[in-house]
């Protein structure tokens, strides 16, 4: 069955691609993880510097920025406010989306071959039921002197031997009847003449 061996190339193709997609997945996840890391410690860090911050000076490049509101506003302007994290995040979900479809077309693939080798076996097992018929038909009608190849034209050819066997055992059996009762009436006649001798 040609069936069979392609839903199994297709099940080990799908497999492969689950796992890759749950390899990618991981990638996706220790990045994540790594970026939310970097950007806690960064919020942090800057936290920090704003505590310190008393006036319009700052700490690094000593730069006047006029007061302390107006070094705060510098700080935040030149805070990173985006983030790489949604991203990342799109990327992740749009690869554990494809490998649940995948996994979903595993499972059908899977259902597809074992209903073809249930199917198969089943053929199999109808296959070994009718060669035992066939072999002990062929045991039978062998005893009566006809050949059976187990082809299916020549089950008609046993048949028609069959018809003749039939036939021409009747017709013996009707010669030997009588041929019997032949006999029959020559004792019969016999046993009179002896009879009638003896009174």
């Amino acid at each position: 069955n040609e069936t069979i061996p392609r839903h199994q190339h297709r099940i080990l193709e799908l497999r492969e691609a689950v796992a890759a997609c749950n390899v990618r997945a991981g990638e996706h996840e220790r990045l994540i993880e790594h970026v939310q890391k970097q950007e806690s410690a960064l919020h942090a860090l800057i936290s920090q510097l704003r505590a310190h911050v008393t006036d319009g000076t700052c700490l690094f490049c000593a730069h006047d920025h006029g007061s302390k509101e107006g070094l705060l506003r510098a700080v935040d302007a030149n805070t990173p406010q985006s983030s790489a994290l949604p991203d990342i995040q799109a990327q992740l979900d749009k690869t554990r989306e494809d490998q649940r479809s995948r996994e979903l077309h595993l499972d059908e693939e899977a259902a597809k071959l074992e209903a073809n080798q249930r199917a198969l076996t089943e053929a199999m097992d109808e296959r070994a039921r009718l060669d035992a018929i066939v072999a002990a038909f062929a045991q039978v009608v062998a005893r009566l002197g006809i050949q059976f190849s187990g082809e299916a034209d020549s089950l008609d050819i046993v048949d028609q031997q069959l018809q003749e066997h039939s036939t021409g055992q009747l017709e013996r059996q009707r010669q030997h009847i009588a041929e019997a009762g032949e006999w029959a009436q020559r004792l019969q006649s016999a046993r009179a003449a002896h009879a009638s001798e003896v009174a």
